[in-house]
């Protein structure tokens, strides 16, 4: 189902954004992800700043990324949208259930859409969305303690530190949002 979110609806779940002091009305356009999708997701999480703060940090190589990616589309209880704004494809949002009722998250923005606010704004457009449609009622989110941007970001979209933990070596905090 594709999603928009109305700002006068939804006033907890859509801000303004922000860049260098100049104020965006911003409404976050969801939609499902498809195959045809594979070369910008993959050209995103290759970015060197995704890498970086990846709990894996080597590239994706073409071919793990077009299997993966056929799996989660056509996986029970994944949800992979694209995000855009005017038109424009600013990003990804994915939820993978891990058990009833509960969801992992992860989110990458395309390069040049960093720093406007559009990652905090994502996640409340799909978090919204993602409680709305199914059964979930608790997202989880691991993020290592040195990616400070998705920190602020999380917190800002109403996710709550729940704990620090170790995942693949890498020293990580466990952030928890309950469905309202």
């Amino acid at each position: 189902m594709d999603y928009t979110v109305d700002p006068e609806l939804s006033q907890p779940f859509l801000q303004k954004g922000h860049r260098q002091g100049v104020d965006l009305d911003v409404s976050i356009y969801l939609r499902p992800a498809t195959a045809e999708d594979a070369r910008l997701l993959w050209q995103w999480t290759n970015d060197p700043h995704v890498r970086a703060v990846s709990f894996s940090t080597s590239p994706i190589p073409w071919e793990n990324h077009t299997r993966w990616l056929q799996q989660k589309l056509t996986e029970p209880g994944c949800y992979l949208w694209i995000a855009s704004h005017n038109g424009n494809s600013i990003g990804q949002v994915r939820f993978d259930t891990v058990c009833s009722g509960e969801a992992n998250i992860s989110i990458s923005l395309a390069p040049e859409m960093r720093g406007y606010g559009y990652g905090k704004l994502s996640l409340k457009t799909a978090c919204y969305q993602v409680f709305q449609e199914t059964d979930i009622h608790t997202i989880h989110a691991y993020i290592r303690v040195d990616n400070l941007v998705s920190i602020r970001a999380f917190e800002a979209a109403n996710f709550i530190q729940s704990g620090q933990l170790t995942i693949q070596g890498c020293e990580a905090f466990h952030y928890r949002c309950l469905k309202p």
